[in-house]
Formats: structure tokens, C-alpha cells, sequence
């Protein structure tokens, strides 16, 4: 789970406490959590999309004169359910489905004779479906830091933009192109494009850049601040 992803999590939590939260308490909540207002605004869009949460018809601006508006009020909807899917966790339930399946056969054969049979039939389905993992896993995340560094070269313009992005996993993609700019990058709109296309980043309404999972994870020997200099 990325921090974007985190942020999502906690204002849906915060929501569910209160049930309905107000324009000033939303904006409350940004300032506590360290964030700017803009990064509400692609939470509120995600969260509405995945239709977990309503909001009011009128809207109100985060600042004055900014012309970047939030509903004045948002509320969760009722029993809202978040899906986490993870493989293993699945394996776990098809293997428990598959032996309440097989259970029913037991009043008519011999118990030993159903729970050989049993055992054998998730053995074999069981390596099926860790060919079809290994088929499907990622290449960057069977990737080792070293292989990383060696596939992207340190003084290339992509490796300045992926170091950056593991200092600042969200920003506004104006900003992300003049702080490129100014790290000596000849063409921020085409590593931006590359990141897309390779999906280090995800971009979202208004304009901001979050980084995804995928984003490889460099080790930081400057800041960013150095990096400028």
C-alpha cells in the first residue's frame, strides 16, 4: 500500500467516524495530516468513483480566488466495503470452498479413499495456479535494486525523475516538470510520459501525480535539495 493509497484509507476512516463531515472539518483534516487541499480533491473524485461516498450538489473553494473547488459536505454511504484482494488470501478460500465441495461426497464412499483424493486434486490445482503467479508477476517487482540502477543509468534524465518521485511520491505535474527543469532534465514531458507508460505514476483530476507500486525503490544518497544544487 503506497501513501496515496494510505491517505485514501484514512479520510474514509475519518468519515465513518463522524458519518458526515463538513467543508471546514474536510480542510481540518488536510492540515493535520500535512497535505494540501489539491490532494483532497483526487481522494473525494477516487472515493466517489468506487461509489463510497456521497457529496453535497453545492461546492465551495479551498482558497480563496483558487478556482479549485471541494463539496461542502461529503457522506459515507452505508455500509461501505473496501476490497483488498490478495492472492494468497484467495488460494485460502478456494482451498476451503474445494473441501466443503468434496465433504458432501463423504456420506457416499469411504472417508479415506474422498480426503486421498481430495489432498491430490489442490496439489495439482495448486501448482497450476503457482504457474499462472509466476506467469503473471510483475517484472519490476522480481527486479533487484542493483538490476534496477544497472537498467537505468544515474546520469540518465528517467533516474533523476524515478529519484525524485521516491522523495515526493505526490505532487502536481506543473511542479514536477519545473523541478525536472531544474535538475538539468532536456525533456520532463517525455520522462513523464515514459513514466506513464511504464506506470511509475497514476495521474489524477486537477493534475496531480501520485506515485504507484511499481515505482522502483532507489536508495537516496543526496536530497533533493543537494540535487539541485
Amino acid at each position: 500500500m503506497n501513501q496515496y493509497q494510505s491517505l485514501l484509507k484514512s479520510f474514509l476512516n475519518f468519515m465513518k467516524n463522524k458519518g458526515r463531515v463538513s467543508f471546514e472539518e474536510m480542510i481540518s483534516w488536510c492540515r493535520n495530516e500535512g497535505i494540501e487541499p489539491i490532494i483532497l480533491v483526487a481522494i473525494i473524485d477516487d472515493l466517489k468513483r468506487e461509489n463510497l461516498i456521497a457529496i453535497s450538489s453545492e461546492e465551495r473553494e479551498i482558497a480563496e480566488g483558487s478556482m479549485i473547488t471541494i463539496p461542502v459536505e461529503v457522506s459515507v454511504k452505508e455500509k461501505p466495503i473496501l476490497v483488498e484482494r490478495r492472492r494468497r488470501d484467495v488460494k485460502r478460500i478456494k482451498s476451503r470452498r474445494r473441501v466443503k465441495g468434496y465433504q458432501s461426497i463423504l456420506k457416499f464412499l469411504k472417508k479415506e479413499e474422498i480426503e486421498e483424493k481430495v489432498e491430490e486434486k489442490i496439489k495439482e490445482e495448486g501448482k497450476e495456479e503457482n504457474k499462472e503467479s509466476l506467469g503473471n508477476t510483475s517484472p519490476i517487482s522480481e527486479t533487484s535494486s542493483r538490476e534496477i540502477e544497472q537498467l537505468i543509468s544515474k546520469d540518465s534524465d528517467l533516474y533523476k525523475a524515478i529519484q525524485y518521485l521516491n522523495r515526493y511520491w505526490s505532487v502536481g505535474d506543473i511542479r514536477f516538470i519545473e523541478d525536472l527543469k531544474r535538475n538539468n532534465v532536456k525533456d520532463p514531458e517525455k520522462v513523464l510520459k515514459e513514466l506513464l507508460e511504464r506506470g511509475y505514476v497514476e495521474r489524477h483530476p486537477l493534475g496531480v501525480l501520485n506515485a504507484t507500486d511499481k515505482l522502483p525503490q532507489l536508495p537516496t544518497k543526496k536530497s533533493f535539495a543537494e540535487m539541485l544544487a
